[in-house]
Protein backbone atom coordinates (compact mmCIF):
# COMPACT_ATOMS: atom_id res chain seq x y z
CA UNK A 1 0.00 0.00 0.00
CA UNK A 2 0.90 3.41 -0.71
CA UNK A 3 2.20 6.01 2.22
CA UNK A 4 0.81 9.41 2.19
CA UNK A 5 1.96 12.13 4.35
CA UNK A 6 -0.74 13.71 5.70
CA UNK A 7 1.49 15.59 8.43
CA UNK A 8 -0.54 14.81 11.15
CA UNK A 9 0.89 16.03 15.06
CA UNK A 10 2.84 18.70 12.89
CA UNK A 11 2.01 22.40 12.38
CA UNK A 12 3.36 22.62 9.05
CA UNK A 13 2.63 26.24 8.99
CA UNK A 14 3.91 27.59 12.38
CA UNK A 15 6.61 25.07 12.47
CA UNK A 16 7.57 24.96 9.03
CA UNK A 17 7.16 28.41 7.20
CA UNK A 18 7.07 30.41 10.43
CA UNK A 19 9.53 29.39 13.42
CA UNK A 20 12.14 28.14 10.32
CA UNK A 21 11.97 31.44 8.78
CA UNK A 22 11.33 30.57 5.46
CA UNK A 23 9.86 33.88 3.61
CA UNK A 24 12.55 33.93 1.42
CA UNK A 25 11.57 30.37 -0.10
CA UNK A 26 7.76 31.41 0.18
CA UNK A 27 8.52 34.55 -2.04
CA UNK A 28 10.97 32.60 -4.78
CA UNK A 29 7.70 29.94 -5.02
CA UNK A 30 4.92 32.78 -5.19
CA UNK A 31 7.03 34.71 -7.88
CA UNK A 32 7.68 31.33 -10.20
CA UNK A 33 3.97 30.46 -9.89
CA UNK A 34 2.63 33.97 -10.79
CA UNK A 35 5.06 34.11 -13.93
CA UNK A 36 4.15 30.03 -15.10
CA UNK A 37 0.48 30.90 -14.57
CA UNK A 38 0.31 34.62 -16.70
CA UNK A 39 1.88 31.89 -19.51
CA UNK A 40 -0.96 29.17 -19.35
CA UNK A 41 -3.16 30.10 -22.05
CA UNK A 42 -6.47 29.09 -19.96
CA UNK A 43 -7.48 29.99 -16.68
CA UNK A 44 -10.98 29.21 -15.94
CA UNK A 45 -9.84 26.25 -13.58
CA UNK A 46 -7.24 25.41 -11.13
CA UNK A 47 -6.10 22.63 -8.86
CA UNK A 48 -4.03 23.25 -6.28
CA UNK A 49 -2.67 19.64 -5.60
CA UNK A 50 -1.46 19.16 -2.16
CA UNK A 51 -2.34 22.93 -1.20
CA UNK A 52 -1.47 22.68 2.65
CA UNK A 53 -3.20 25.87 4.37
CA UNK A 54 -3.69 27.26 1.29
CA UNK A 55 0.07 29.53 0.56
CA UNK A 56 0.44 29.73 -2.53
CA UNK A 57 -3.55 30.83 -2.92
CA UNK A 58 -3.55 34.32 -3.36
CA UNK A 59 -0.55 34.10 -5.81
CA UNK A 60 -3.05 32.07 -8.43
CA UNK A 61 -6.11 33.76 -7.40
CA UNK A 62 -6.45 36.54 -9.72
CA UNK A 63 -5.91 34.93 -12.31
CA UNK A 64 -7.92 32.23 -12.46
CA UNK A 65 -12.27 32.00 -11.98
CA UNK A 66 -12.37 28.79 -10.06
CA UNK A 67 -10.32 27.35 -7.06
CA UNK A 68 -10.32 23.80 -6.04
CA UNK A 69 -7.71 23.31 -3.14
CA UNK A 70 -7.07 19.76 -2.42
CA UNK A 71 -5.21 18.33 0.08
CA UNK A 72 -5.30 14.96 2.23
CA UNK A 73 -4.73 16.57 5.31
CA UNK A 74 -7.83 17.33 7.04
CA UNK A 75 -6.32 19.71 9.62
CA UNK A 76 -4.30 21.61 6.82
CA UNK A 77 -7.52 21.79 4.48
CA UNK A 78 -9.25 23.66 8.04
CA UNK A 79 -6.45 26.05 8.37
CA UNK A 80 -6.78 27.00 4.25
CA UNK A 81 -10.60 27.26 5.07
CA UNK A 82 -10.33 29.21 7.77
CA UNK A 83 -8.22 31.50 6.35
CA UNK A 84 -10.00 31.75 3.02
CA UNK A 85 -13.51 31.69 3.87
CA UNK A 86 -15.71 33.63 2.34
CA UNK A 87 -14.42 33.44 -1.39
CA UNK A 88 -16.26 33.24 -4.05
CA UNK A 89 -15.99 29.86 -6.46
CA UNK A 90 -13.34 27.97 -4.18
CA UNK A 91 -13.88 24.66 -3.57
CA UNK A 92 -11.89 22.47 -0.80
CA UNK A 93 -11.50 18.87 -0.86
CA UNK A 94 -9.90 16.18 0.73
CA UNK A 95 -8.60 13.68 -1.63
CA UNK A 96 -5.73 11.40 -2.65
CA UNK A 97 -3.13 12.43 -4.83
CA UNK A 98 -3.28 8.71 -6.76
CA UNK A 99 -6.95 8.97 -7.21
CA UNK A 100 -8.20 12.48 -7.18
CA UNK A 101 -12.12 12.71 -6.54
CA UNK A 102 -12.38 14.95 -9.58
CA UNK A 103 -13.72 14.23 -13.11
CA UNK A 104 -12.14 13.90 -16.11
CA UNK A 105 -10.84 16.81 -18.37
CA UNK A 106 -12.15 19.24 -15.67
CA UNK A 107 -9.48 21.37 -14.64
CA UNK A 108 -7.43 24.03 -16.96
CA UNK A 109 -4.49 24.09 -14.56
CA UNK A 110 -2.93 21.77 -12.36
CA UNK A 111 -0.46 23.10 -9.56
CA UNK A 112 1.48 20.46 -7.70
CA UNK A 113 4.09 22.40 -5.52
CA UNK A 114 5.78 20.89 -2.43
CA UNK A 115 3.84 17.50 -3.11
CA UNK A 116 6.14 15.70 -5.01
CA UNK A 117 8.73 14.71 -2.51
CA UNK A 118 6.24 13.08 -1.27
CA UNK A 119 5.18 10.56 -3.63
CA UNK A 120 6.62 7.21 -4.08
CA UNK A 121 4.94 6.57 -7.34
CA UNK A 122 5.19 9.81 -9.33
CA UNK A 123 4.00 8.15 -12.78
CA UNK A 124 0.81 7.20 -11.19
CA UNK A 125 0.56 10.97 -10.16
CA UNK A 126 1.49 12.18 -13.11
CA UNK A 127 -1.52 10.16 -14.95
CA UNK A 128 -3.76 11.10 -12.87
CA UNK A 129 -2.80 14.83 -12.75
CA UNK A 130 -3.24 14.34 -17.15
CA UNK A 131 -6.62 12.46 -16.72
CA UNK A 132 -7.94 15.55 -14.54
CA UNK A 133 -6.53 18.10 -17.01
CA UNK A 134 -8.83 19.52 -20.04
CA UNK A 135 -6.64 18.94 -23.81
CA UNK A 136 -5.70 22.07 -23.71
CA UNK A 137 -4.08 22.02 -20.03
CA UNK A 138 -1.18 22.70 -18.37
CA UNK A 139 0.54 20.96 -15.10
CA UNK A 140 3.21 23.32 -13.63
CA UNK A 141 5.18 20.78 -11.18
CA UNK A 142 7.85 21.61 -8.75
CA UNK A 143 10.66 18.92 -8.76
CA UNK A 144 12.33 18.16 -5.49
CA UNK A 145 15.94 18.18 -7.23
CA UNK A 146 18.61 15.42 -5.68
CA UNK A 147 20.89 17.08 -8.27
CA UNK A 148 21.76 20.23 -6.29
CA UNK A 149 24.71 21.53 -6.07
CA UNK A 150 25.33 20.88 -2.20
CA UNK A 151 24.58 17.07 -2.38
CA UNK A 152 27.06 17.23 -5.56
CA UNK A 153 29.95 18.83 -3.14
CA UNK A 154 29.40 16.22 -0.54
CA UNK A 155 29.72 13.56 -3.19
CA UNK A 156 32.56 14.97 -4.96
CA UNK A 157 34.89 15.42 -1.96
CA UNK A 158 33.45 11.98 0.07
CA UNK A 159 31.32 13.09 2.64
CA UNK A 160 28.39 11.29 1.13
CA UNK A 161 28.26 8.18 -0.98
CA UNK A 162 25.00 8.95 -2.46
CA UNK A 163 25.21 9.45 -5.74
CA UNK A 164 23.23 12.36 -7.42
CA UNK A 165 24.06 12.03 -11.11
CA UNK A 166 21.99 8.43 -10.92
CA UNK A 167 18.53 8.76 -11.62
CA UNK A 168 17.60 6.49 -9.00
CA UNK A 169 15.22 8.51 -6.28
CA UNK A 170 17.17 9.21 -3.06
CA UNK A 171 14.83 8.89 0.02
CA UNK A 172 14.97 10.88 3.11
CA UNK A 173 13.00 8.80 5.56
CA UNK A 174 10.16 6.74 4.79
CA UNK A 175 7.80 9.60 2.77
CA UNK A 176 10.65 12.33 1.85
CA UNK A 177 12.18 11.48 -1.58
CA UNK A 178 14.29 13.69 -4.32
CA UNK A 179 14.60 13.47 -7.72
CA UNK A 180 16.56 13.31 -10.86
CA UNK A 181 15.10 16.27 -12.85
CA UNK A 182 14.98 13.81 -16.23
CA UNK A 183 13.93 10.77 -14.49
CA UNK A 184 10.95 12.77 -13.94
CA UNK A 185 11.35 14.63 -17.29
CA UNK A 186 10.49 10.91 -18.67
CA UNK A 187 7.74 10.04 -16.73
CA UNK A 188 6.03 13.07 -17.53
CA UNK A 189 6.12 12.37 -20.85
CA UNK A 190 5.03 8.81 -20.29
CA UNK A 191 2.24 9.76 -18.83
CA UNK A 192 1.27 12.16 -21.70
CA UNK A 193 2.32 15.48 -21.04
CA UNK A 194 4.90 17.73 -23.60
CA UNK A 195 7.75 19.76 -21.94
CA UNK A 196 7.54 23.25 -22.36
Amino acid sequence: MLKISDYKNYDYKEDYWIKESRSYENKCEQQTVNRLIQCCKNRDSIVDIGCGFGRLFNTYQPYTKKQILLDYADHLLDQAKKELQNIKNTTFIKGNMYEMPLDSESCDIALSIRTLHHIEKPTLFFKEIYRILKPSGHAIIEIPNKRNILTISRYIIGKSKFNPFTKAPYHHGETFINFHPKDIKEKLKQAGFKII
